[in-house]
């Protein structure tokens, strides 16, 4: 991923958030296809607390999102229809998926108790 698309990424995460984007939904010339909540400490998943919401684009298929800080809790927040699979590494560049998982239903709350994630991948798979 471009670093200007990155900065791009999180700089309008909020104001994504903040308007209630859909997943599926094209806003701007993008299709969103999933989004993604982290906490930097464990959560439940639960409330307000959370510390990271941002949506991926379809344009970022197969592409690495490093996150911007380590997080120990995530939630795929929703998952656009297809085959779809999201990955969420404990490197920074998505090559160790070791004490990674790899989710395709959102809604389940995701601890990491052995190492932290600092990034995420969507990638497509063969249903």
């Amino acid at each position: 991923m471009h670093v200007s698309t990155l900065i791009s990424l999180f700089a309008n995460a909020a104001a994504i958030s903040a308007a209630a984007v859909q997943v599926g939904q094209t806003t701007g010339g993008q299709d969103y296809l999933a989004r993604i909540k982290g906490w930097k400490n464990m959560s439940n998943c639960s409330g307000s607390d959370l510390d990271l919401d941002f949506y991926i684009t379809e344009a970022s298929v197969n592409e690495c999102v490093p996150l911007p800080f380590a997080t120990t809790t995530a939630e795929l927040g929703a998952l656009k229809d297809g085959s779809y699979q999201v990955s969420f590494y404990t490197d920074g560049d998505c090559t160790d998926l070791v004490r990674g998982t790899t989710v395709n239903v959102s809604g389940n709350c995701l601890n990491s108790n052995i190492c932290a994630w600092n990034s995420v991948k969507v990638t497509t798979y063969d249903a």
